[in-house]
């Protein structure tokens, strides 16, 4: 007779085979779902402990049952003989980015002795720093009346230092105060459609974020600036700690230049005897933020030796990572082309000058991060890193930097790595102009004669989900009878000077549109999609390249945009009313004068809204709340010219539409419907979708007969 008991959500998360609570385990062997995607568990925030043994990471889990998105820490050993992942405290909210909502790092430091972390704590509305450790172990260590921003262990074991704003208490009296006095408009207030307070969620906590500073930052209202403040560490040593536990966390140093503030720094091997450093060759351009960088080497006799291969030598988002193989004294560098998000390590002897493919690409390999674009963590001659690919989703893996033996650590996602995926083919091409982009194919497995297709943006990394925030899943496209081809945006194109040294107006959105229309051709030479069916999703900065290209070309059928967009004239009105306004620059970006000084009418050319009569093809726009204005006026331009436009706003969201993962499955729900319903004329009626259905056949029936323009 078998004995059956009750087995904790910990141990199976522990064991990577965890499904959602009260979901169905997927069954291997099927093709992937949209709730499937929609939670996609991710890998971030790796930290190495003292004595090297142990990594410690967090895993950030959205449920669509519980409507929300937590994050768990866990510690696992490096050697690889024990490799089952111990869960660390209790699960709790994850931080975010205000206005963007791109959960931020976690910060977290080892105990000296390595039995525990410390960690940044969000928990109802306040933030702490907790010491976090297995069965449970989860106590704030640190508290203030203010929420604790940054906080570090100084030597010694027994003080760590923190950053502190204003209390708690003070901000909620300058709001109060602010409430009984009226808001004053400046540039700190965002006018494109947050709620002027109350405005962004900290845990349960409801507070007020404004722009700060001269950029687009921004942060609590009347927070104040940054103080720091050294406070006692409980849990630390009762006696001296010895020498060995005062390693630094990152015994194995690495450098990256996707990581800011790492030019000139060094890391070293052998007690400094061979060091690396990253040298600026080309400062940023004014155009382009990132600057170039060569990868140098000082050997044990003070001489410098200059890695000369393209690996070496590029613009800073390319390297990845660059560390040390202390055994065979070679410099590994994890290196990504054309922004590709696709991952080739290489090794490099500085002493003879020998070069190796240590690891071929088969997807990203990083920390994980989407906010800080965190290297891989090196220990002794193992990388850690977050694997994650076109069709493989994230999990933590060690890379002996020897061998390019690749080793999972911890799979969170091993459920979802069954289900079967539709193969995803990296291409890359050039544009009329040369410029070099790269991309992923995924088409549907049975075709008869070319198909529709739907290009997805603007960055491509990792699990293919619909492009940057999983607008138009590319495996839903395929499973539809279309194609679907994840292009990631090539940053350095379309940076072209004016006589005058000014950026030309719309260049890169220019150079991307190119790029589209080169692949669009190639794939229809190759008999594989049909030209005139073409669709478009695009975020952010192709949000305006898809509005554009639907109003000034005759490339796509139909575009769904997850945002709201700069090019229209009203936009600039809104989101800066004030002289001086956060945003201003975008007139110096564009090339363009203010709508109020447009005399010679230069805003009529580019505005996708002014040229609203223009438009033959259908636009769907799921923006986040707090920009919905920035699409007022194209939506509205379509709808008065007569053309197809549909809009949905998902409330209490930021930039990335990520706090609720109801908001993401609908928009993947709605853009797939989209596609379908305007690229291959079905309607696929259901609970969810019929009212969608009914409205854009309405929309269709209403469509003028006008052909598309030249």
């Amino acid at each position: 007779m078998h004995k059956s008991g009750y087995v904790p959500i910990a141990l199976l998360w522990a064991m990577g085979i965890a499904a959602a609570a009260g979901a169905p385990a997927p069954k291997a062997g099927t093709p992937p779902t949209l709730q499937d995607l929609a939670e996609m568990r991710s890998l971030d925030s790796v930290t190495i402990s003292p004595d090297g043994r142990l990594a410690a990471f967090r895993v950030i889990t959205p449920s669509l049952q519980s409507n929300s998105v937590t994050v768990q820490w866990f510690r696992v050993d490096i050697g690889g003989a024990h490799r089952v992942a111990i869960p660390l405290g209790h699960s709790n909210l994850p931080l975010r980015q205000p206005m963007f909502d791109a959960i931020l790092d976690g910060q977290a430091q080892w105990a000296p002795d390595g039995r525990s972390l410390y960690v940044q704590t969000l928990r109802g509305g306040r933030i702490t720093i907790n010491r976090i450790a297995p069965k449970g172990v989860d106590q704030v260590a640190i508290s203030d009346s203010a929420d604790i921003e940054t906080f570090r262990i100084l030597p010694g074991g027994r003080k760590a230092e923190i950053g502190l704003r204003a209390s708690r208490q003070d901000i909620a009296q300058a709001l109060a105060k602010e409430h009984r006095e009226g808001i004053h408009v400046d540039r700190s207030v965002s006018l494109e459609g947050s709620r002027l307070t109350s405005n962004f969620l900290v845990g349960n906590r409801w507070s007020t974020m404004r722009y700060v500073g001269k950029g687009n930052s921004a942060r609590e209202a009347f927070s104040g600036e940054l103080r720091q403040k050294s406070v006692p560490l409980p849990g630390a040593f009762r006696r001296e700690p010895s020498m060995a536990s005062l390693i630094d966390p990152q015994s194995n140093p690495v450098l990256s230049g996707a990581t800011r503030g790492d030019a000139g720094r060094t890391i070293s091997i052998d007690s400094g005897k061979f060091k690396a450093r990253l040298a600026q060759t080309a400062a940023p351009g004014k155009f382009l933020l990132e600057p170039s960088y060569q990868v140098i080497a000082q050997l044990p006799d003070g001489s410098e030796r200059l890695c000369q291969e393209a690996f070496c030598s590029t613009h800073s988002a390319a390297l990845r990572s660059i560390s040390w193989n202390p055994k065979e004294r070679e410099l590994i560098i994890a290196h990504e082309a054309d922004y590709s998000g696709w991952t080739v390590l290489y090794g490099w002897k500085p002493e003879t000058g020998k070069t190796r493919l240590l690891r071929a690409a088969d997807g990203s390999l990083d920390g994980g991060s989407t906010y800080s674009s965190k290297p891989c963590s090196a220990q002794g001659t193992y990388l850690l890193c977050v694997h994650a690919g076109p069709t493989s989703p994230p999990r933590l893996v060690r890379i002996d930097t020897a061998t390019g033996e690749t080793t999972t650590l911890f799979d969170p996602n091993s459920a979802l790595r069954q289900r079967r995926f539709n193969p995803a083919r990296f291409v890359a091409w050039r544009s009329a102009s040369g410029d070099r982009f790269t991309g992923f194919l995924v088409m549907p497995l049975q075709t008869e004669g070319p198909v529709p297709l739907v290009i997805t943006s603007y960055r491509c990394r990792g699990l293919l989900r619909g492009g940057f925030t999983s607008l138009a899943p590319e495996q839903m496209l395929a499973q539809r009878g279309m194609a679907a081809l994840c292009v990631n945006h090539n940053n350095s194109v379309g940076m072209t000077a004016t006589p005058d040294g000014k950026l030309e107006t719309l260049a890169p959105h220019l150079a991307a549109i190119a790029g589209y229309k080169a692949i669009i051709a190639q794939l229809a030479n190759e008999q594989l999609i049909d030209a005139s069916r073409v669709g478009l999703a695009g975020h952010s900065f192709t949000s305006m390249v898809g509005a554009y290209a639907l109003s000034h070309t005759d490339m796509f059928k139909t575009v769904v945009i997850g945002t709201g967009i700069t090019i229209d004239p009203a936009t600039l009105m809104f989101i800066d009313p004030v002289r001086h306004g956060w945003n201003t620059s975008l007139l110096d970006v564009l090339n363009i004068p203010h709508p109020l000084d447009d005399e010679e009418g230069r805003w009529k050319a580019i505005s996708p809204a002014l040229n609203a009569a223009k438009v033959r093809g259908s636009l769907l726009i799921q923006t986040p709340e707090n920009e919905y204005l920035s699409a007022v006026q194209l939506f509205s331009a379509i709808q008065h010219a007569g053309g197809a436009s549909d809009m949905f706003i998902y409330p209490h969201e930021g930039h990335l539409i990520t706090r609720e993962p109801a908001h993401q499955l609908s928009r993947m729900r709605r853009s797939i419907d989209w596609f379908d319903f305007w690229l291959l004329d079905h309607a696929r009626v259901n609970a969810t979708n019929a009212g969608d259905i009914a409205h854009w056949q309405e929309l269709k029936s209403e469509q003028p007969p006008t052909p598309h323009q030249n």
